[in-house]
């Protein structure tokens, strides 16, 4: 079975001008949202960036997110902001095993609001999908960003 996977890439956009544009994947160019939602497929992937702190960008994301759900194909969603060594707190999360306040400790979110955010982590739960931790360790991405990528332990 295919499962598309929503990668919400969640990257602040310095100087962003607050412009919301989506863009085709098989051509670069700008696209309508009609033209956009007629052409989801199963094992597409489509990303979705935004600026942390605009609302208006995180209800972009929701009303994505509701309109594709309208498909016949289970979607899984990729959240930047979840390191890939967190995805047992996720998991748990989504299953009911652990409450909101200790995920988010678990997880060590930071100062950005969750209910931005909440939504996207749960609605996957809801379709069939799940909601997939994407980020390398903040210690490696440090590493990798003040000294290079040659700088990495075969481990890391």
């Amino acid at each position: 079975m295919y499962r598309v996977l929503l990668f919400l890439l969640l990257i602040f956009l310095a100087g962003f001008s607050g412009a919301e544009t989506l863009y085709s994947g098989n051509t670069g160019k700008p696209t309508v949202i009609d033209e956009f939602y007629k052409n989801i497929h199963a094992g597409q992937e489509v990303i979705v960036s935004e600026q942390h702190d605009l609302e208006r960008h995180h209800q972009m994301q929701r009303d994505i997110l509701v309109n594709i759900y309208n498909s016949t194909f289970p979607i899984n969603v990729g959240m930047e902001f979840f390191d890939y060594l967190s995805q047992n707190f996720v998991d748990q999360f989504l299953k009911g095993v652990i409450d909101e306040p200790t995920f988010l400790k678990d997880i060590k979110w930071g100062k950005n609001d969750f209910s931005f955010y909440r939504f996207q982590v749960l609605a996957p739960s809801y379709h069939q999908g799940t909601t997939l931790a994407l980020n390398l360790p903040r210690e490696i991405s440090g590493k990798v960003a003040k000294n290079g990528l040659a700088t990495l332990t075969p481990e890391e």
